[in-house]
């Protein structure tokens, strides 16, 4: 009889431990960012489904404000005080997301108080649901505009004159230092810290 009591409780262990192994395995594969998707549940790293993409795509949430180019180029010529990294993407661009999350990355390492960021998308008004899934897919916590524009060819040239219109592309301003500096590329985090150490001294 003691013996079964004995067998019986050592089996009830093992289902707790493995029950417990398995809830650290679960949290270690759950979405990062799950407060994003609108059926707020965690899921594995993998593709969302067409579903979940559309019910983001429509979910509440963090949006991109309008901007014209008229605000735009008042916005580039009027920053200064501290470094600003205007950073314009589209949701197609297959490096923009990494980019823009790397930038967020290195901001959070040197402070706010030394870079300051904006995300400009310049996909059309009509790929604003995507836009928007995009932004909160991303989990992006600096301003985020969307800028209204007919084509490419009207504006880019008064962001950067010598711009071909690829992305990403950053441009990195502090006028009150004289410092507009424009950039084409993606960045690997060693780059971007080179680039932006001279400026935190």
């Amino acid at each position: 009889m003691k013996s079964q009591w004995y067998c019986l409780l050592l089996s009830f262990i093992f289902l707790f431990s493995c029950s417990a192994e398995n809830k650290k395995v679960e949290s270690k594969t759950s979405n990062p960012f799950e407060s994003a998707l609108p059926h707020g549940k965690s899921l594995p790293e993998e593709a969302l489904s067409i579903e979940d993409q559309k019910k983001l795509q429509t979910a509440s949430g963090r949006e991109v404000s309008l901007i014209t180019m008229d605000k735009l180029t008042n916005m580039l010529d009027s920053l200064s005080g501290t470094l600003h990294a205007i950073n314009f993407w589209s949701f197609n661009c297959t490096e923009c997301p990494a980019n823009n999350r790397l930038l967020e990355q290195v901001q959070s390492d040197l402070g706010d108080s030394v870079l300051q960021i904006r995300h400009i998308n310049v996909d059309d008004l009509e790929n604003l649901p995507q836009v928007n899934a995009s932004i909160r897919a991303q989990g992006l916590i600096n301003d985020c505009y969307l800028l209204e524009t007919d084509s490419l060819y009207n504006w880019s040239s008064k962001v950067q004159g010598n711009w071909t219109g690829a992305l990403p592309a950053i441009v990195l301003i502090n006028q009150s230092d004289g410092i507009r500096l424009f950039y084409q590329k993606a960045f690997n985090k060693e780059e971007l810290m080179a680039l932006l150490q001279p400026f935190t001294l």
